[in-house]
């Protein structure tokens, strides 16, 4: 099943209608959290914000990795179950 993967960054507006994890620095000036927040409401959006800043995909890699390949399994089990 289709989804996105969203990292310190949204693009303002609102969440598509499918799957999308959204994985933002609290810390983060260059893309804010509260934007990212607002963003994730809508939608079919899940919301991760962890310490860091803009960079936290190099600064906390391993708790970006986890949580960007826990996203994409449950996806892969919900694509092999239709």
């Amino acid at each position: 099943s289709a989804g996105l993967v969203l990292v310190s960054g949204t693009g303002g507006g609102r969440a598509p209608a499918f799957p999308t994890l959204v994985v933002q620095g609290r810390d983060d000036r260059m893309a804010r959290a509260p934007d990212a927040r607002r963003f994730a409401a809508g939608g079919r959006a899940r919301y991760r914000e962890i310490e860091g800043g803009h960079f936290v995909f190099l600064s906390r890699h391993d708790t970006v990795r986890a949580l960007v390949g826990g996203f994409l399994r449950e996806r892969e089990r919900i694509a092999g179950s239709r």
